[in-house]
């Protein structure tokens, strides 16, 4: 077994406990220093008061209530789950809606969300599920198969303009009302990959009397069945939700059943680095999202505070190459930039020393990933060799690579906040004289740009656990101008197995075929991965059940603090 495989075996059994991330205290006293005044005697016999500190013991218990301020680096885009693609709605929806099924605190099996129980017919063409009894919107609306069925139609219908969850509804053909909490989704061909689906927050199931009163404006206007519920959202400020009194349905993974302990969450929008960590050491926020990996050691060798890193599931921080696009449409020109991309120096200076370097598209907290499955590591000589096998070479003597005429120019449109990761790309490949125009754009307009194919390079990522869902929402060949197949990768081969796992329910035969099509991408060379992603966490000490899920969304529900 060669080094890099035994390396990601290593990391895979530390990232499968970290995936789902939870940091707890006991409720001992707390040792804490404080500022008391002590009554001495000085000269003259003058009596004064001064403050002196003192180490002295706290007693500390758990709490209900109070209010949890969480500083987020972005703000979402919409709060309209079947609308948005954006991680930073994403966690905000997670927290005031619900789907039909949840994975369990490992992220490795699934349980019971708004349906108790599911099952799928023999020949995979039927998934039924079975609602719980008893839950209602925080509109007072009660959760039924009809609601469930408006939801769905919503997310297909081409009105929605939904750019996450209509990739995850799968074939679907009718759905059948069995009785008012038992509904039957029949599809055109078996969906495997239902499951994995649906417990994403792009797939929550919103009150259908909201769905009929805002339509459109459901984006600032969230009705779920959460444990929190929406109060407002201040844009470029924060959001507010606060707790569901009624909420009586919590997850079996939950240590505890009832509404929430908190009161209120807010979201505070804190997009710059050193602000954002002022912000906790200051007491402005309690917990705050994706610290900068300078802060991180500081932070954590305070005793003040706490921290957590969960690693994510999915598609690894990438560089997604356009097939269909010169010089990149030659397989040769992407693997010599495959070998010239020096990704530890680019990882190291976009991520810090926080986060491993990744050769292989997932994750390997994804289910059915595979080691193998790597692109190439570093090696210039090779890639320089193969440039000039593809006729790349410097003939004029200028620095830059051309060919017929032609100067070697890429493309590379990216999010403002990503656009570091990019000009330090460029910077290394402009050592082998390759021009890389690089050049932030906000969405939608990077997205258009990418599914128009003017690119040559695309920043990506994607929080799926589950290999299925990536594989079709980036792979497959629907998804070519349309979706987010930025790869603009279209193979006969490559579709098969795409169609093929996604209709195959027996995880064993699953697993064969999505093994064999990552071991197809990584030949093809249709991206670059970077990193192993996740999120640095910082929060304060009083904070108990920290947990995060396997996508990395925080969970409020069995979260409390401790006060004196």
């Amino acid at each position: 077994m060669n080094s890099r495989v035994m390396k990601a075996m290593v990391f895979l059994a530390i990232a499968t406990v970290l995936g789902s991330t939870m940091v707890s205290c006991a409720t001992a006293p707390a040792v804490v220093e404080k500022s008391v005044v002590q009554t001495v005697v000085v000269e003259k016999e003058v009596v004064v008061e001064k403050p002196v500190v003192q180490t002295v013991v706290v007693e500390k218990h758990a709490t209900r209530g109070g209010t949890v301020i969480v500083a987020m680096n972005l703000e979402p885009d919409t709060l309209d789950p079947h609308v948005t693609s954006s991680k930073y709605s994403r966690q905000v929806v997670h927290t005031v809606y619900e789907t039909l099924v949840n994975y369990d605190e490992e992220g490795r099996k699934f349980e019971p969300g708004l349906a108790s129980s599911w099952e799928v017919s023999d020949d995979g063409l039927a998934w039924t599920f079975h609602l719980r009894e008893g839950v209602k919107f925080h509109d007072g609306t009660p959760l039924n198969a009809e609601a469930i069925k408006i939801n769905f139609e919503r997310m297909l219908d081409p009105a929605t303009e939904s750019t996450g969850s209509i990739y995850k509804v799968g074939p679907l053909d009718t759905i059948e009302i069995v009785d008012d909490l038992t509904v039957k989704l029949h599809f055109t061909k078996p969906y495997g990959a239902a499951l994995p689906n649906y417990v994403e927050p792009d797939m929550s199931i919103v009150s259908p009397a909201a769905i009929e009163e805002y339509g459109r404006e459901l984006y600032n206007h969230m009705v779920g069945t959460g444990p929190f519920r929406f109060v407002e959202w201040e844009q470029r400020d924060h959001i507010t939700l606060e707790k569901y009194d009624d909420y009586d349905w919590a997850r079996p993974s939950a240590t505890h059943d009832g509404p929430a302990y908190l009161e209120q969450v807010i979201w505070k929008f804190v997009p710059e680095d050193a602000t954002r960590t002022a912000t906790l050491m200051t007491g402005e926020a309690d917990i705050i999202q994706q610290v900068p990996s300078d802060d991180f050691a500081r932070i954590a060798a305070n005793p003040k505070f706490q921290t957590a890193f969960s690693a994510q599931p999915g598609l690894t921080p990438s560089v997604m190459l356009n097939v269909t696009k010169p010089p990149t449409d030659d397989v040769r020109v992407r693997k010599a930039l495959a070998y010239l991309f020096d990704t530890d120096a680019i990882v190291r200076g976009a991520y810090g020393s926080m986060h491993e370097v990744s050769y292989n598209l997932l994750s390997p907290l994804t289910s059915g990933y595979i080691p193998e499955a790597s692109v190439f590591e570093f090696d210039p000589e090779k890639g320089v060799a193969l440039l000039e096998e593809a006729g790349w070479t410097d003939s004029d003597g200028d620095g830059w690579r051309d060919k017929d005429g032609e100067k070697m120019h890429l493309v590379y449109p990216i999010l403002p906040h990503h656009k570091d990761k990019a000009v330090i790309a460029a910077s290394v490949l402009a050592e082998y004289g390759i021009e890389v125009e690089v050049f932030a754009v906000d969405n939608p307009a990077q997205q258009i740009f990418g599914q128009e194919g003017k690119h040559n390079m695309f920043f990506l990522r994607s929080t799926r656990a589950d290999v299925a869902s990536i594989m079709n929402v980036l792979f497959a060949c629907e998804n070519v101008g349309a979706g987010w197949n930025m790869s603009h990768y279209c193979v006969d081969e490559a579709q098969a197995m795409i169609e093929a796992g996604d209709g195959e329910a027996d995880p064993e035969k699953r697993q064969e075929i999505y093994a064999e099509l990552q071991m197809k991408l990584a030949e093809d060379v249709v991206a670059i991965p970077m990193a192993i992603d996740g999120l640095l966490w910082a929060f304060d000490g009083d904070i108990m059940n920290f947990r995060t899920t396997i996508g990395q969304y925080l969970e409020f529900y069995d979260l409390y603090r401790l006060i004196e």
